[in-house]
């Protein structure tokens, strides 16, 4: 899918770009980075908005991955979201020349949303399994995951960090 994004972008004729992604969308855009990273007529990727994406695989994917029925269910996108290092999300690039900022959920408690995957979380993903560790800004919503792309809050905060490259109103960066 990260190849067939990079086809699609290149027929575009585009000068710049600006990803806003969910959950794997995270990692279909890292997925197009390695077709895109050797191509200088590839587009300026000007800013990037994770929302809620499994940057460093998840709890939830390992507990799932055990059980016929999920890996039935959710096929190869199980076994891409496990934290082990086999998994897609550890193999894939991490570093963006664009602004990066990340939007996690949470429930605003110790259990979150999902108790058997430990501190708070939006049901799926913890926020520190969403962080890449470049990326220049990074916030949470209350929110679980489903839910987290009609929150208010989080398409203010996305249009912000579109406009000013930071989640703060006051442009200050925060970690």
């Amino acid at each position: 899918v990260g190849e067939k994004l990079y086809e699609q972008i290149k027929k575009e004729n585009l000068t710049e770009v600006s990803f806003i992604t969910h959950s794997l969308g995270g990692l279909i855009l890292r997925a197009m980075l390695l077709f895109s990273k050797e191509d200088l007529d590839f587009p300026k990727i000007r800013s990037v908005v994770m929302i809620a994406p499994p940057n460093q695989g998840t709890k939830s994917g390992n507990f799932m991955y055990k059980y016929t029925f999920f890996q039935w269910l959710l096929g190869v996108n199980l076994r891409d979201v496990k934290n082990d290092e086999n998994s897609l999300a550890k193999k894939l690039p991490l570093m963006f020349s664009a602004e990066v900022g990340i939007i996690a959920g949470i429930r605003g408690n110790k259990y979150g949303y999902n108790p058997f995957i430990g501190s708070d979380n939006d049901g799926e993903i913890r926020p520190e399994e969403t962080k890449l560790g470049t990326e220049k800004d990074f916030v949470t919503v209350k929110s679980s995951h489903v839910t987290i792309l009609q929150n208010k809050k989080t398409i203010q905060l996305t249009i912000q960090f579109l406009k000013t490259g930071s989640f703060n109103n006051n442009t200050q960066q925060k970690k």
